[in-house]
């Protein structure tokens, strides 16, 4: 006679979707696997982040970033720097009516402290304006999502922006420090030159024996693939 009984089912769990969850999305991301999933595979790295927000560390490494690439291309900047702002300030000390004696005072004076404002210029001021510009563009996007009628979270979407940063910032902020530790930028209209300063930008597309108008070159020279690639992600 066959046995009908059914057989009775074992531990549920051995049977249910658990089996198939993706242990790897439970786990904590280090700080070294967020920056390099930024890279390689964004789409589940910000998804990560959007769960787990984290500004500290994009802070403290991008500033550190900044600070160090500053330090490095000053070397090089300091005396094109000094000399721009001593000529400026003689020339309006002079346009001022002081005298010979005065002028030479200030300029003495001008040199020796000049060096140390450009230094914490870039050791300060530098991690301040980053933060400064996430936080104007975090207050845009949650303003502009309030008005979509979408729930956003002022505190995530802080946690999260700084991030794209690392594909935006960090190769663009390298390959300037090297431009400008090169010897290409020998005085002060170098700087303002796109096409020598922002090479990887959409200029590099166009022959430097054809004139831009100076508004398409600013265009231009702040278009680049890692920009792009920014807005994309």
């Amino acid at each position: 006679m066959e046995n009908n009984e059914m057989e009775e089912p074992g531990n549920i769990d051995e049977f249910g979707d658990n089996e198939f969850i993706d242990d790897e999305d439970d786990e904590d991301l280090s700080v070294a696997e967020k920056v390099i999933g930024v890279f390689i595979s964004p789409g589940k790295t910000f998804k990560y982040l959007s769960e787990r927000p984290d500004f500290w560390s994009p802070f403290i490494i991008i500033s550190l970033v900044l600070i160090a690439c500053g330090m490095l291309y000053m070397t090089n900047l300091m005396p094109i720097f000094v000399s721009d702002t001593i000529a400026k300030t003689q020339a309006s000390l002079e346009a001022a009516g002081m005298s010979e004696n005065e002028i030479t005072e200030t300029i003495t004076a001008m040199q020796k402290y000049l060096p140390y404002v450009f230094y914490g210029q870039t050791v300060i001021g530098q991690p301040i304006g980053i933060l400064i510009v996430w936080l104007l563009l975090t207050l845009g996007v949650f303003f502009i999502g309030l008005m979509q009628g979408l729930k956003t979270d002022f505190k995530k979407l802080f946690g999260v922006l700084p991030w794209i940063s690392f594909i935006g910032l960090l190769p663009v902020q390298i390959i300037t420090t090297i431009i400008y530790m090169s010897g290409r930028v020998t005085e002060m209209a170098d700087m303002q030159n796109m096409r020598i300063v922002k090479p990887y930008s959409l200029l590099s597309l166009f022959p430097e024996s054809i004139e831009l108008p100076k508004f398409v070159l600013g265009v231009l020279g702040t278009i680049d693939p890692f920009y792009i690639w920014s807005l994309i992600v």
